[in-house]
């Protein structure tokens, strides 16, 4: 079942999945200031959603761009993104399992 105006999320660590309203940021509900990153093209499969109010970030991928996308492997694949958004003071708005920061 497609949803119009909604995207899954879902939970690496859990494998929980949930629909959510497409122009709303996950961590904060706000909707004015969201921006989206890639490391390639505008056409890329998986990119960050940051929040420019609550300064947090996701990684969104695109079913509709490449049916392989995978959660999990996509999410590893992409470390450099999370790197790429750090340096931005972005905070991912989840736990990264793959990247801890020491502190």
């Amino acid at each position: 079942m497609k949803l119009k105006g909604y995207v899954i999320y879902t939970v690496l660590l859990c494998e929980s999945e949930w629909h959510v309203v497409r122009t709303k940021c996950t961590n904060c509900d706000e909707t004015g200031k969201l921006d989206y990153w890639s490391l390639d093209t505008v056409e890329a499969a998986v990119k960050a959603e940051s929040c420019g109010d609550c300064h947090s970030y996701l990684k969104v991928l695109y079913q509709d761009k490449d049916v392989n996308v995978e959660p999990v492997a996509d999410d590893l694949a992409t470390l450099f993104l999370d790197s790429e958004m750090e340096q931005k003071g972005l905070s991912r708005s989840g736990i990264n399992p793959f990247l801890f920061q020491v502190e």
